[in-house]
């Protein structure tokens, strides 16, 4: 079985039944999306079943070993690249700029595209979704999410995007770039 199958249907079954906290969709379908995004920048396998799997150790049960058990030190290596600790310990609202802070992190000092592919894969599949938010609830969105200020938010995902310039070439990164400026009404992001 080719290791795409194997990370989608690992994939169903970690996050089977759960739904996304913005829209009642099964889980599963934000890092499948990821996925389809990542197959237009990257033709590595390892990297398109990391971004199938990107979610499952922070959102399941599972934990990095099964993903190395299951699928490698590479897919385990750059999964781990967008997992951040959740701290389960203390309230999710407490620690956003905690856990943001570390996750940034790996990405600050890494020149390593294919971690660079998935994490624009993340980032642009949950952009869609708050993009769709925004046109239906507008500033009320934010209610949605842990951290509720959005001037935080788009200090978080400005230097996201900074972080990813190196993939500034790629269509995925400018749509990226395009829904951050759009959500936060920064102005038209072709002309920064």
């Amino acid at each position: 079985m080719d290791i795409i199958d194997k990370a989608i249907r690992f994939a169903c079954k970690a996050h089977q039944g759960t739904t996304r906290k913005t829209r009642k969709i099964p889980s599963v379908l934000h890092p499948l999306e990821a996925g389809i995004i990542a197959m237009r920048m990257t033709d590595d396998h390892n990297t398109i079943a990391a971004c199938i799997l990107h979610d499952v150790v922070e959102d399941t049960p599972y934990v990095l070993e099964d993903i190395r058990r299951e699928f490698g030190d590479r897919v385990a290596f750059l999964v781990d690249s967008e997992t951040e600790d959740k701290m389960r310990d203390r309230p999710k609202e407490e620690t956003w700029i905690e856990r943001k802070k570390q996750l940034l992190s790996k990405i600050e000092n890494t020149d390593d595209r294919e971690v660079k592919v998935l994490w624009v894969s993340d980032k642009l599949a949950n952009m869609r979704d708050f993009y769709r938010l925004y046109l239906v609830e507008g500033d009320k969105m934010w209610n949605h999410f842990n951290m509720k200020d959005p001037e935080v938010q788009k200090k978080y995902y400005l230097r996201v995007l900074e972080c990813l310039s190196s993939m500034e070439d790629e269509p995925a990164y400018q749509e990226l770039k395009a829904y951050i400026y759009t959500i936060f009404r920064l102005g038209d992001f072709r002309h920064d």
